[in-house]
């Protein structure tokens, strides 16, 4: 099989380009497994009563989010000062390219 020609070419384009353009959807259910795992060791009696967290999500989630449990907490939308704090840690985080 050729997978150089040109009809190989096109169906993979058509195959994979709708998983290639997805776009994660964020829902309340998303959110509020996302704040299970973030939460689970939270406990208000020993840590801060509000946690504020500061998050690359864009603004137009803020309604999502004030649906889910983490509601109480604060929310600022900030993808600079998110980028800037994650830079740090992504850094020393090592990584090797393997060959597949």
């Amino acid at each position: 099989m050729d997978f150089g020609s040109p009809f190989n070419r096109c169906f993979s384009e058509f195959a994979f380009q709708p998983v290639f353009n997805k776009k994660p959807e964020v829902t309340v259910e998303l959110l509020n497994q996302f704040f299970d795992n973030t939460l689970k060791d939270y406990n208000a009696v020993f840590h801060p009563k509000q946690i504020v967290f500061v998050t690359n999500l864009p603004e137009e989630y803020a309604e999502r989010i004030k649906q889910t449990k983490a509601a109480r907490h604060r929310f600022i939308y900030n993808k600079e000062a998110t980028a800037k704090a994650m830079s740090g840690l992504l850094s020393k985080m090592t990584h090797e390219l393997v060959e597949l």
